[in-house]
């Protein structure tokens, strides 16, 4: 997950994530949920339009989250929100699709 780090324009790098268990209705809805967005991220990521990273499988560069003020602590949506705060740099962020955490 380090080594696109290499590319200084890169702020945040993401892998894909999947529920492994989906024997019930809610962990099978949030198993299509998921794949929606690692699709919709993958996509993105060819043409260098990746908006959001979660936050399970995400590192961020370190020189970004000093200068959008870090995590903060107010927010459900962590994620989301270091994401848009990202974007106000013009940091670029790249998926991993062979990361995955399950």
């Amino acid at each position: 997950i380090v080594k696109p780090f290499t590319d200084k324009n890169i702020g945040a790098v993401s892998g894909i994530t999947r529920v492994k268990n989906t024997n019930k209705i809610i962990s099978w809805f949030q198993s299509l949920e998921y794949s929606y967005f690692s699709f919709y991220n993958s996509l993105c990521e060819k043409i260098n339009a990746v908006l959001f990273t979660p936050g399970v499988l995400s590192a961020y560069r370190k020189e970004v989250l000093k200068k959008i003020g870090g995590f903060g602590g107010k927010s459900l949506v962590e994620d989301c929100e270091i994401s848009l705060k990202r974007l106000t740099l013009s940091s670029l962020c790249t998926i991993l699709e062979n990361n995955k955490s399950f």
